[in-house]
């Protein structure tokens, strides 16, 4: 195969497809996205938020929209497939009569959470639930209406699985299999093993 063919097959980078995004062009591929993100250079799949992620907090216990808004769109200045963010923008801009805004972020969470709903059940640890960051989990268990009860990590072969436990609105339990190998790749790179131990992503 000519090898002006095998890179017109590469994979489209982050930097082009939030572009197309950021253009007002929401019909692209979620999971190509989320995986451009874990693949670019500010991938940070532990990344809280810092200051910001505590400004979204503040600003949501004051009901104050238009600072929820600021601290929502500086979190997606460093990661625009954060889903949290996007839903609280969503709902923040239609409360701000701003319904451009609040359907352009609605149409991107949905979008992402349907691209992690696509990559497996999450029922057992052979069809997890992909994930490239901590968050995507919580993000994608809260929008469903689960209650995080407990949480554990599980091996599968070669994989790494984040099994947590939930309860849905009628109380009942149930567990659901995140696979978390991106993540884990990402700390082994951070923080090599030890000789004759495990990387320090045990601590995840």
């Amino acid at each position: 195969m000519p090898a002006a063919a095998v890179a017109d097959e590469a994979p489209p980078s982050y930097d082009a497809l939030l572009s197309q995004l950021k253009s007002g062009f929401t019909d692209i591929d979620y999971g190509k996205l989320r995986d451009a993100y874990a693949a670019s250079a500010g991938y940070e799949p532990y990344f809280r938020g810092g200051k910001d992620e505590k400004s979204l907090t503040e600003a949501l216990k004051a009901s104050d929209c238009a600072k929820v808004l600021y601290a929502a769109n500086r979190l997606l200045d460093s990661n625009f497939t954060n889903i949290t963010a996007h839903v609280y923008a969503a709902s923040c801009a239609k409360k701000l009569n701003d319904e451009s805004s609040s359907q352009y972020h609605r149409k991107v969470a949905l979008g992402l959470l349907a691209s992690i709903a696509r990559s497996g059940n999450g029922q057992a640890p052979q069809s997890a639930y992909v994930v490239v960051s901590v968050d995507e989990e919580y993000a994608f268990l809260s929008t469903a209406g689960y209650r995080i009860k407990d949480q554990s990590l599980v091996q599968f072969g070669q994989h790494e699985c984040d099994a947590i436990e939930v309860v849905d609105a009628n109380g009942a339990p149930k567990t659901v299999y995140f696979n978390v190998d991106r993540p884990w790749a990402w700390l082994a790179q951070k923080f090599p093993p030890k000789a004759g131990g495990k990387t320090a992503a045990a601590g995840h």
